[in-house]
């Protein structure tokens, strides 16, 4: 984790993963049918930058719903403006 104890992107992603029983971000990649480029997007904190047809999918992979990969990766943004 990083320095004040908040997971990462990058941490927030590899839990979902792991709770849906992906391995990696290539797997991902195959099972939600979304480039590689969209899942590092996420990882650097540019959720936002991806299309909702993107997000849909790879929250489907996830077995969560498009509100909560949001809600996840939404969070970093809120704290960080503050």
């Amino acid at each position: 984790m990083n320095q004040d104890s908040s997971p990462t992107n990058k941490e927030r992603l590899q839990n979902l993963m792991q709770q849906a029983n992906i391995t990696d971000i290539n797997e991902l990649s195959q099972v939600a049918k979304v480039a590689r480029l969209q899942l590092i997007r996420i990882q650097q904190g540019l959720i936002l930058n991806i299309s909702a047809g993107a997000i849909s999918k790879i929250a489907q992979a996830l077995n969560i719903s498009v509100d909560k990969l949001l809600q996840v990766f939404g969070e970093q943004h809120q704290t960080e403006d503050q």
